[in-house]
């Protein structure tokens, strides 16, 4: 599979806890390597042996694979060696039509503007998670406006919605978004949507 450099990826880890991080390269049959953020607590998470899933769009498709943490290094970048994965799922979302992701967002709720991260979308509406100690009130069926955009962060998207669903889950809260007609997708992501029902979610493919 030829997968570009600087390609976006969403590292999974067990707890289900998702960070971004980017395609650096790859040597066929030995590793794959990834730039990743330097927070807090990134060693242990990327300690040698460890096992994650990442998830990635390529030409339209999303795929999915599963590797072993041979090593993480700091300096001079944040980097993590991944096992070579000689398997991918191949996602296709037709039956559900909804994306995992993880891009960054800001929701007006009245007066409020609050900062965080849309994890998942369909063509009908989205989940936006964001920290606990921002806490303005927000009803069910409270009108919303926001902006998201990509990890490129080349542009912005404006969706409108009402607010059907509220959850707290550890430290984020978390809101069920169901779109107010229709909204503009990024590139790519459209291919996912535009599908009819009942067809097959996920396929295994061998790369090659």
């Amino acid at each position: 599979m030829n997968i570009k450099p600087g390609t976006p990826m969403i590292m999974e880890f067990s707890n289900r806890e998702r960070m971004n991080c980017r395609y650096v390269g790859m040597s066929r049959d030995e590793f794959i390597l990834l730039k990743v953020p330097m927070v807090p607590g990134i060693r242990n998470r990327l300690a040698e042996g460890l096992f994650h899933q990442f998830r990635f769009l390529n030409d339209g498709t999303i795929y999915g694979f599963g590797a072993d943490v041979l090593q993480y290094q700091a300096s001079p970048v944040s980097l993590v060696f991944l096992s070579y994965p000689h398997e991918f799922s191949e996602y296709n979302l037709r039956n559900e039509g909804r994306v995992e992701c993880r891009f960054p967002a800001s929701l007006m709720v009245g007066d409020d503007t609050i900062q965080g991260f849309i994890v998942d979308m369909s063509t009908r509406g989205c989940r936006f998670v964001f920290e606990a100690t921002t806490s303005p009130k927000i009803e069910d069926d409270a009108p919303v406006m926001g902006f998201f955009s990509t990890m490129e962060g080349t542009r912005q998207y404006e969706f409108k919605g009402t607010v059907k669903t509220r959850q707290i889950q550890d430290q984020e809260k978390e809101l069920g978004i169901l779109f107010s007609g229709e909204i503009r997708l990024p590139e790519g992501m459209n291919v996912f949507f535009e599908s009819e029902e009942g067809a097959e979610t996920a396929a295994m493919s061998s790369s090659k």
